[in-house]
């Protein structure tokens, strides 16, 4: 009898060990499915958001403060146009004549108006009604610039809209609106008879612009005799030296 207990026992030890050694996989098992902690959000998603939050407190900003946003200030206000030539829109026509091309002489003597448009650009057809009223006085220049535009694509929108430019230069490379700091279409120049920029506005031109602060400005600017302050014309001399002091001659020469 306690044989048979005893190989009873015998017999249920290595079950005990075998239960032992698959309790140990079960463990582990549970372990690997407890889900991964969870992490916050990355600051390359959070990045839009944070840019987007920054530039509705900048437009809060603008309306809070009156300033009309489309008015940004330019490095070249007061100072002389950037020097240019551009070949003609081949095709166009002004007054039944050839459009020629435009350069940066052109403003010399002349308080001038220029636009930077393009035949895709929508806003651009937006203000066409209110260059082909400016066009009509000649008091000043109205000239153009046509920037990334094919000839055809631009000739056409011409010819569907009508022509108010006297001058156009063509500016496939958008060079010269680099240089003049254009960051899009439309964009708009007031410059003196002296070559001096008096002003810019980005966007569509509005009978209130036009009226309260574009002709104002292209009145003053036709009245006045000198250049602004701080532009100094393409034309002046550099300042004359001061004369040296002749050395004085030796005693008794």
């Amino acid at each position: 009898m306690t044989a048979n207990k005893t190989g009873e026992t015998g017999a249920q030890e290595p079950q005990n060990g075998a239960d032992a050694q698959t309790n140990t996989p079960l463990a582990d098992n549970a372990s690997a499915d407890t889900p991964p902690r969870r992490r916050g959000p990355s600051l390359l998603v959070l990045l839009p958001l944070i840019i987007f939050a920054g530039l509705v407190l900048l437009f809060f900003y603008q309306l809070k403060s009156g300033k009309d946003p489309s008015i940004l200030p330019s490095v070249l206000i007061n100072k002389q146009a950037p020097d240019f030539a551009l070949g003609p829109l081949p095709g166009a026509t002004y007054e039944g004549k050839p459009v020629p091309g435009l350069s940066r002489a052109d403003f010399d003597g002349k308080v001038t108006l220029l636009n930077f448009w393009a035949s895709w650009c929508v806003p651009c057809r937006q203000e066409h009604p209110f260059l082909l009223q400016l066009a009509k006085d000649d008091s000043f220049q109205l000239v153009g610039i046509d920037v990334r535009d094919s000839e055809e694509n631009a000739l056409g929108y011409l010819q569907e809209h009508r022509n108010p430019f006297a001058r156009i230069g063509f500016d496939k490379t958008y060079r010269v609106g680099i240089d003049f700091g254009v960051t899009g279409q439309p964009e708009t120049f007031v410059i003196d008879k002296f070559g001096c920029i008096r002003k810019k506005h980005i966007g569509p031109l509005y009978t209130e612009l036009i009226d309260k602060t574009i002709m104002p400005l292209i009145r003053q600017a036709l009245a006045e005799t000198e250049p602004a302050e701080g532009c100094a014309t393409a034309q002046d001399p550099a300042p004359a030296k001061a004369a040296a002091k002749p050395a004085p001659s030796s005693a008794g020469s």
